[in-house]
């Protein structure tokens, strides 16, 4: 099968003697699409197919554009949307959208299309643009886009390990890491991969961490996390790690891997055997494996959400809320990496003015606050 028949022409658009085409993707699992995020910088596995299409699986709709210049795919975004009550219809647009050119003309097009492509379709569209990419947020803001308010979809912030040196790596690893993992060596802990079949044990484990920090498993059941390996284990991008001692698994981390970055998604723990340190030797050696695989670096995972931290992120993790996850994941080597924040996109202006009015009072409430959060969710 041709893939170009999955895709439907949009829009053309032609500037500067270029012509600039706006496809829609009509299938679940495009590799067009994927094969396209496997080669960019910018991508993340929240654009992904497997994604997308887990999250249908939980209840949420999606729309994928793929955006051509000159006949090479230069971007594209991904469009997760859910409708709640009878005239309410969210997007959310996570990392994206993905464009490969600096030409401000060409970001000015792509950003009109983004609008007009969703006047008419979403009352609300927050759009977070990819990592590093703060010039983007201010584009989508002098586009008229409002700031983001809703501070407990959007994550601010994760941890990453640069992967270019194990040996310089080592050396970055806090000194009490390093003594724990080699405890966990002496112990006999080993550190092995494992299959699908061992997917649910995993998942209790993860069911466990998330008692003992009393939220909410997420993704909240087992069936969706097979449905993540079952679209992405065929092209070798999820793996599964395990820490097993004494004849007994301890710990895991579900790692999803996309272009250059190893993504350690979920973590779970049992909380046994923690005298033997099966978590720091988990990590160090998945940062071996990635190192060997050819990743650059490895993503260990939002520390904390923009509700909780405030507008003004700290560069020092000592001062982070959720200190506990973020000291142990700084003293493996990794550092913060600030993300930025989101923009909103509201077309009616009767409720971009309640946007504007409601929501900072809301979110300044953490009881109504919280009651919000569960109708948004």
């Amino acid at each position: 099968m041709n893939c170009r028949e999955n895709l439907i022409l949009v829009e053309t658009k032609r500037k500067q003697n270029q012509t600039i085409h706006f496809f829609q993707s009509t299938i679940e699992l495009d590799p067009v699409w994927d094969n396209f995020l496997a080669r960019s910088r910018a991508s993340h596995f929240e654009q992904s197919c497997a994604w997308a299409i887990m999250k249908k699986r939980a209840g949420w709709f999606f729309w994928r554009i793929i955006i051509e210049l000159d006949g090479k795919i230069i971007g594209g975004f991904q469009i997760l949307w859910k409708k709640k009550f009878t005239f309410l219809k969210i997007g959310l647009l996570l990392k994206g959208p993905i464009i490969e050119t600096n030409d401000p003309i060409i970001i000015n097009v792509i950003i009109d299309f983004l609008k007009k492509y969703t006047k008419g379709k979403l009352s609300v569209l927050i759009i977070q643009p990819p990592e590093k990419n703060l010039e983007l947020y201010h584009k989508l803001t002098e586009k008229g886009l409002v700031n983001n308010e809703i501070s407990f979809i959007i994550k601010s912030a994760t941890v990453t390990v640069d992967l270019s040196s194990i040996d310089d790596l080592w050396r970055k690893i806090k000194r009490q890491k390093k003594q724990n993992i080699r405890r966990a060596e002496e112990a006999g802990i080993i550190i092995r991969q494992g299959d699908h079949r061992e997917l649910p044990i995993f998942f209790d484990l993860m069911k466990k961490t998330c008692q003992r920090r009393k939220v909410l498993p997420n993704p909240p059941s087992l069936h969706l996390i097979e449905c993540l390996w079952g679209c992405l284990a065929p092209q070798g991008q999820i793996k599964l790690f395990l820490a097993q001692g004494q004849n007994e698994i301890i710990s895991g981390i579900l790692v999803i891997l996309l272009g250059e970055t190893a993504y350690l998604w979920k973590f779970g723990w049992s909380g046994r055997y923690a005298n033997y340190y099966p978590n720091e030797l988990l990590f160090w050696e998945i940062f071996k494996w990635s190192k060997q695989q050819g990743f650059d670096r490895a993503d260990l995972g939002y520390i904390t959400s923009y509700r909780r931290i405030g507008r003004n992120l700290s560069d020092t993790y000592n001062s982070w809320p959720d200190k506990s996850d973020a000291v142990f994941k700084m003293g493996l080597g990794g550092q913060i990496t600030k993300l930025p924040p989101a923009a909103v996109y509201i077309p009616n202006f009767i409720f971009r003015l309640a946007y504007k009015l409601l929501v900072p009072w809301i979110d300044a409430r953490p009881k109504i606050r919280d009651r919000f959060i569960s109708v948004i969710e």
